[in-house]
């Protein structure tokens, strides 16, 4: 659909679609589920072929901040993960029923939910807990840049809301059972870089993630220098200043000797 409303075919020649994806580049990946298969499409429609291998009954994708794509697959009662760019996925995690999955706001932790709860939460370890949630019948979940937590209750009809420090409202209340549902954030930026660059000693390695709402950025940055034993990563940082070859960035920081 267009912003005026026009609608159009986007692709076609896929069977029982369970889940949609987009990664940082605009391209969309569908979960092809009656033919076991991941199918990639371009920003404008075009189909780029299947991604991956071992997509077995997928029901669910996201995506981290680099790009890995993270697959619930119903066939090895398991979660994926496809490193940017497809091949050979591994298993992230176990899990069996999932109807859906997202990241939180800093990707710290992936929530996971089956059609009747509960939510799992798996940080990037694969250590687990469960989400102190009654919810049933959870059709889909996401989170919007301040951290909030949204579920929609598919048997009540709602919208619930979960603010970061655990504090339930109901957010919408709908006329039938939601099946899924896009939050759309205050208009803002995303931001993902890395690679490497020259030093005195040699060369170093960076990686930038930034969510910039209404002006404000946030998010992480990563330097490692090998050659002179240096590690330094902010995390959630509150101001970023990039003025000609040279960045100040403010915010949590954790600076190591290698």
């Amino acid at each position: 659909f267009t912003p005026s409303g026009s609608r159009s075919t986007f692709a076609s020649g896929l069977s029982g679609v369970s889940d949609i994806a987009i990664d940082s580049l605009g391209t969309v990946y569908a979960a092809d589920t009656d033919n076991n298969q991941i199918v990639a499409y371009s920003p404008a429609g075009q189909s780029l072929g299947v991604y991956g291998t071992g997509a077995n009954d997928v029901e669910a994708l996201t995506f981290d901040q680099d790009d890995n794509l993270f697959v619930a697959s119903d066939t090895g009662n398991s979660i994926l993960r496809y490193p940017p760019g497809g091949g050979t996925p591994t298993v992230f995690a176990a899990s069996s029923g999932t109807v859906t999955l997202t990241f939180d706001a800093d990707y710290s932790h992936l929530y996971v939910a089956t059609g009747d709860g509960p939510i799992t939460v798996f940080d990037r370890s694969a250590n687990s807990s469960t989400y102190p949630s009654s919810i049933d019948e959870i059709a889909d979940m996401t989170f919007d840049l301040e951290g909030n937590f949204y579920v929609a209750e598919q048997d009540g009809g709602t919208i619930q809301k979960f603010t970061s420090d655990g504090t339930q409202t109901t957010f919408a209340t709908l006329s039938g059972s939601p099946n899924g549902f896009v939050l759309i954030p205050p208009r803002g930026r995303r931001l993902v870089a890395r690679g490497s660059i020259a030093t005195s000693t040699g060369r170093a390695d960076f990686a930038l993630s930034i969510f910039d709402k209404n002006g404000k950025p946030k998010g992480e940055f990563i330097f490692t220098d090998r050659s002179a034993g240096v590690h330094f990563e902010t995390k959630k940082f509150s101001d970023l200043n990039i003025i000609g070859d040279e960045a100040g960035v403010s915010g949590d920081r954790e600076s190591t000797r290698l």
